[in-house]
């Protein structure tokens, strides 16, 4: 039985080293990993100064190693195999991991689906044949930690990489340099073309020193004294590292998309109207969300009957137009049409799935439950979603149209669905208005 000198958490802001067994033989699903490589990232000062997790608690869970031993089922790696593991774990089999949400593994729910122990001579991990991955044997552990970042120094100090690429529009910060910027537009204010390289390290006016003035000097200090074995230039690189972190990026500032509302710039009736707007926007998406959650529930059924009407009508169609070569043209195409249409379903429910990722990272807050919801985008978020349950009827409904333009006349073959699926859309608003109403009369007891 290996024994593993970890890292653990022994009380609010404190951490000691302790010994760790762990079996011989993984059980199934895991693997047993040798590190090589760890890191310290800004989620371990969170778990050991705030989070409620108890003594004892191994920390770490971003590293490199090698396999020791794999448990049944785990065929993806083998021992010997050098191999970077996630910091989340996933078993890459439930309803979430399918539709490609591993952050919210419905096997292991947070925060069971952290990765914990990589800061210690041994961990083991669970979902490990969909939570790891095989490093190429070109690649030292260094540089696969190294290269995951904005400030890689691997980009940073070999030739074609950063002092390559370079601003492809004058920076004012870097005045222009008839050496640098040779051949490039010289402006009146005077600004330049920096690499990459000057762009994050040049002192003052760099990247890295402007994301570092954000960061408070306290964190530093802790960091650096927690971390005592990391030189102070590692401590700065890896809060940056933490910040720069895509997960904790917010790209749009309150806007979802560029829309059309208001006067360019605003003016003060502008602002009036969009309050305004988000209020009714809030109370009618309590009636409209349910409505249309039944109606893309009823969708597929009411699409297999209307194939299945198509498929028994055909036949008959065909005799009584004499098989006519028209008839059987316009019928080819319009069972294509109403076969098609499950590909806009599902095209619309794929965007409305991933749209929001798309827009604020896979780790956005906006895929989790979150008691703020971000509310700087909460506004445009539920408009996105007012905008996404109608492309359900709106996508399939442009196909017909579409075919029109090259002479299909594919008919009303979509008002079916429109129609079928207009009771049941009225029976989930209704359930919504009852919730309401008893809500409401709750409140005024």
């Amino acid at each position: 039985m290996p024994a593993s000198n970890t890292c653990v958490k022994t009380g609010q802001g404190t951490v000691a080293m302790a010994t760790i067994p762990y079996p011989d033989e993984p059980g199934p699903g895991q693997a047993l990993i040798r590190t090589t490589l760890s890191t310290v990232c800004g989620s371990d000062i969170h778990i050991v100064d705030e989070m409620p997790l108890p003594p004892g608690v191994p920390m770490g869970h971003e590293a490199i190693g090698v396999v020791e031993a794999v448990g049944a089922g785990v065929t993806g790696v083998k021992p010997g195999d050098r191999v970077v593991t996630g910091c989340l774990i996933c078993c890459g089999t439930c309803r979430r991991c399918l539709e490609g949400d591993h952050q919210v593994c419905e096997t292991y729910n947070a925060p069971g689906n952290l990765l914990f122990g990589a800061q210690g001579e041994f961990f083991l991990v669970n979902g490990a044949q969909t939570s790891m991955a095989k490093i190429p044997a070109s690649l030292s552990d260094e540089q696969v930690n190294d290269v995951t970042w904005i400030g890689s120094s691997y980009f940073l100090d070999t030739a074609g990489f950063y002092d390559t690429y370079r601003s492809r529009s004058p920076r004012v910060a870097w005045p222009y340099d008839d050496v640098r910027d040779a051949g490039l537009a010289e402006v009146g204010n005077g600004g330049g073309y920096p690499n990459c390289r000057q762009w994050w390290l040049d002192g003052g006016d760099g990247l890295r020193d402007r994301l570092l003035a954000q960061v408070d000097p306290s964190l530093l200090s802790r960091f650096a004294q927690w971390a005592g074995f990391l030189s102070q230039a590692q401590v700065d690189d890896s809060v940056i590292r933490a910040i720069a972190s895509p997960r904790h990026q917010v790209m749009n500032q309150g806007h979802v998309y560029t829309d059309y509302g208001g006067q360019i710039g605003g003016s003060l009736p502008n602002v009036v109207t969009r309050a305004a707007s988000d209020v009714g926007l809030t109370i009618g998406s309590l009636g409209f969300f349910p409505a249309m959650d039944v109606v893309r529930q009823s969708l597929p059924m009411i699409l297999s009957f209307l194939k299945m009407a198509l498929v028994i009508c055909i036949p008959l169609v065909l005799v009584f137009g004499t098989y006519d070569l028209r008839t059987l043209v316009t019928a080819s195409c319009v069972q294509f049409a109403l076969f098609f249409t499950d590909f806009w379903f599902q095209l619309a429910r794929w965007i409305d799935s991933t749209i929001l990722n798309a827009l604020y990272g896979w780790h956005s807050p906006h895929s989790n439950f979150n008691p703020l919801m971000g509310l700087n985008n909460a506004f445009g978020d539920m408009l996105l979603n007012f905008v996404m349950a109608m492309m359900f009827i709106v996508l399939p409904g442009f196909w017909v149209i579409a075919l029109s333009w090259a002479g299909v006349r594919a008919g009303n073959i979509l008002g079916g669905l429109t129609l079928a699926s207009g009771d049941a859309k009225s029976a989930g608003g209704s359930g919504a208005r009852v919730a309401m109403t008893v809500a409401s009369k709750g409140l005024a007891k």
